[in-house]
């Protein structure tokens, strides 16, 4: 039988420590306060062979309509991180993309549609989490 890379527990324990984080900073609006962990860093270093474990989740998390804790829309932090071509829709404000930004300079403003968000992630895994897991390396 193969051995997983990375293991799966591995990975819920990662999981599990990240939507703890998630829930002492669920207050906070900026990114920063949700990707700058341990725990983020850990599945990040866990490579493209986590990237269909992270589809279990995201369509878990988008089945159930987000749980406080839940990293949502921070997912695709994640898989850019991993993937750096990894790239979700910009827009304009009320153009129905994942992400819509305003105002006098880009980056002024940013609104985040969670659902669309998760939608687009999940659609972009299914079509190439497999794919990029195959050619990951396993850990020395």
């Amino acid at each position: 039988m193969p051995i997983e890379h990375p293991p799966r527990n591995e990975f819920e324990k990662a999981l599990q420590e990240w939507r703890e984080h998630c829930r002492k900073n669920a207050l906070m609006s900026m990114d920063r306060f949700f990707i700058d962990c341990d725990a983020y860093r850990k599945i990040v270093a866990m490579g493209p062979a986590v990237l269909p474990l992270i589809l279990e989740v995201v369509r878990e998390e988008f089945r159930r309509k987000f749980e406080m804790g839940d990293p949502g829309e921070y997912w695709c932090y994640v898989i850019h991180a991993i993937i750096p071509e990894f790239r979700l829709a910009h827009g304009e404000r009320g153009g129905g993309a994942p992400i819509e930004e305003g105002g006098d300079a880009p980056s002024e403003w940013t609104l985040i549609n969670v659902p669309a968000v998760l939608q687009a992630t999940i659609e972009w895994l299914e079509k190439n989490a497999f794919a990029y897991a195959a050619l990951n390396t396993p850990p020395h």
